[in-house]
């Protein structure tokens, strides 16, 4: 869908075809709102950050606000609390544990050598501005953003209960829509190891 099918949609749910109380750029705000917080609830915009560790040295700075996941030579590190540090029976050549803290992602134990490592984060969508703009969320999610945006208008309006309703409704479809893709990343997991 493009912005202006998402509005249009929008617009279909709150009875209003042309832009008399809710302007065009009041809902363009909600889509892109919707964007923003679905990237963050369903984890579905990926970015990646090839970068190295130095030797003797637990922190990698990293520019994104938040590491999801960390990978060291295909393997993926198991996110700790700072208080484990010191608990895990790991050599240094052999990094298995990470945790955030100072905007670095800090490796435990502390790598012995430079040691390539992959840092995965939630990205920010791009904002959406002209009619002909597509969501940076996957197009599974499309119905979601609608609702959000309804409820958001809705909320605009003091209509608490068309609200309730409307973000009701995107949390249901955003929960759906991952668990379905989450499942299908599990069996297609299951599928390559030959377990199903």
């Amino acid at each position: 869908m493009t912005l202006l099918t998402l509005r249009t949609t929008v617009r279909d749910i709150l009875n209003e075809a042309t832009a008399s109380f809710w302007s065009d750029a009041t809902i363009n705000d909600a889509l892109n709102e919707a964007q923003r917080v679905t990237a963050i609830l369903a984890k579905c915009i990926e970015k990646t950050a090839s970068v190295n560790t130095a030797n003797g040295v637990r922190g990698v700075s990293f520019t994104d606000s938040h590491v999801e996941d960390a990978e060291y030579n295909g393997k993926a590190l198991t996110r700790i609390k700072p208080k484990q540090i010191g608990t895990m029976p790991e050599t240094a050549s052999d990094l298995g544990h990470f945790f955030e803290f100072d905007e670095k992602a800090m490796i435990e134990p502390i790598p012995g050598a430079i040691a390539p490592l992959v840092l995965y984060s939630i990205g920010a969508p791009t904002a959406m501005s002209a009619d002909g703009n597509s969501p940076s969320t996957p197009p599974v999610y499309d119905l979601a953003l609608v609702y959000y945006a309804a409820a958001h208008c809705w909320l605009l309006e003091k209509n608490y209960a068309g609200y309730g309703f409307m973000l009701t409704l995107y949390h249901d479809e955003v929960a759906e829509v991952t668990s379905i893709a989450r499942s299908r990343v599990v069996d297609s997991y299951a599928d390559l190891k030959g377990e199903k």
